[in-house]
């Protein structure tokens, strides 16, 4: 996480001319995403919270960052990190009930914490207009008080799709084209708004959901420079030597 962030660089006020290279200004890491890592303290699989570190650095290189968490499991440790600071706005979509981990996430918004906790259940069709009209709101409206972002860190989840084996039947049933759809919407955003776009993993539980989901959400990420790429991306896996896992949907 803190090699990619280090990658990233600021849109260049005019456009490089041809054969000019290209500013970076979107970078992943799949690996990443730690969130639940405490000061002194792991926690939920996160031992190292390369989320705090990532935005850390891209707080020190661009100024103030919105940190956008869509995993399913509340990022209480990136929240924690951050608390008491302006620099960094945590903006964090997930489950909240009674007895799922981490137990924190209650509905919040002010200062530089926004929660947004999301029923059982819930589909693209809901959560896709919520999430991108949530994330261009806040945005705009730090911007209107004279405190604009630097730059934007996403962290995915895979473990909001449909059946995820350790969330269970009491979590979402977010599609693989609908978490790409998110990713898509806010790598839009970044490049309107001109800010460097950092994204990293987080959990999914099913090898095979996960893999196709990052690799859906790795073309989302393209969107910025390449926009229009998702579009033409197939429907079905590739024939390969682990092409079955994927049955019975492909």
């Amino acid at each position: 996480t803190l090699h990619a962030a280090s990658l990233l660089q600021p849109y260049p006020p005019v456009p490089p001319a041809p054969g000019q290279p290209k500013p970076v200004t979107t970078a992943l890491n799949w690996g990443g995403g730690r969130h639940h890592a405490q000061r002194a303290q792991a926690g939920g699989f996160c031992y190292v919270n390369d989320a705090v570190l990532g935005c850390d650095m891209l707080r020190r290189k661009f100024g103030k960052v919105l940190y956008v968490d869509i995993d399913i499991h509340h990022c209480d440790g990136v929240e924690a990190a951050f608390d008491g600071t302006d620099k960094v706005v945590t903006l964090s979509f997930h489950k909240y009930e009674k007895g799922f981990f981490p137990g924190t996430g209650a509905p919040l918004g002010r200062h530089s914490k926004v929660n947004v906790p999301l029923p059982p259940g819930i589909t693209d069709d809901l959560f896709l207009p919520l999430y991108s009209s949530a994330v261009s709101d806040l945005a705009s409206a730090h911007a209107s008080i004279g405190s604009p972002f630097g730059s934007v860190c996403l962290a995915v989840g895979a473990d909001g799709l449909a059946d995820d084996p350790i969330v269970g039947r009491d979590g979402w049933a977010l599609s693989t084209r609908g978490l790409s759809s998110a990713v898509r919407s806010t790598c839009l955003l970044a490049k309107k708004l001109r800010l460097p776009l950092l994204v990293l993993g987080g959990g999914g539980y099913s090898d095979v959901n996960a893999a196709r989901a990052f690799a859906a959400c790795t073309v989302a990420a393209c969107e910025g420079p390449r926009e229009g790429v998702l579009a033409r991306l197939p429907d079905r896996v590739p024939d390969h030597e682990h092409f079955p896992r994927y049955a019975p949907t492909f």
